[in-house]
């Protein structure tokens, strides 16, 4: 299994395990229009890691720490990873469960000034086809091989 699959695996996993304070972090990111990517993949020396949200117009991380990091372990891990993200030019913001329901989401607007987005480094997905070019194609080929083409089982 290649790594993007690996890691969209994950991602698809961590985003079926929702938590109520994740859940709530982003209803009120929602509230506040604040645009996000939930579950953002980032390589990290060999392997990746997963940031909880990503706020791209802020080049903001936004990690929801429920009470694991609170064990010495997972300290010094998140230390590590936080200054990792920095290094690459993120903002990290870490907030308890506990904080979640006091925190003013609007703030984020103050806090953090407006940044391009961190490019991601390979682990961008291709898209096999564009949504235009599939439309074509379905006018000009014919049914059989439209459907092997976009692997669509009828």
């Amino acid at each position: 299994m290649n790594t993007e699959k690996i890691i969209q695996k994950y991602v698809s996993e961590n985003k079926k395990k929702i938590t109520v304070w994740e859940l709530l972090m982003k209803i009120k990111l929602k509230a506040q229009k604040i645009g996000f990517i939930f579950q953002y993949p980032i390589m990290y020396k060999n392997t990746f890691i997963i940031c909880d949200f990503y706020v791209p117009k802020y080049n903001l991380i936004i990690e929801v720490d429920g009470m694991y990091h609170d064990e010495i372990l997972q300290v010094q891990k998140d230390i590590e990873r936080d200054k990792f993200l920095r290094e690459s030019g993120y903002h990290v913001l870490r907030l308890f469960n506990s904080e979640i329901d006091t925190f003013d989401t609007q703030s984020i607007k103050t806090l953090f000034p407006k940044q391009e987005p961190v490019v991601k480094k390979k682990i961008a997905v291709k898209a096999k086809y564009t949504l235009a070019q599939k439309a074509e194609d379905k006018k000009k080929l014919p049914r059989k091989e439209f459907n092997k083409k976009y692997k669509i089982n009828k």
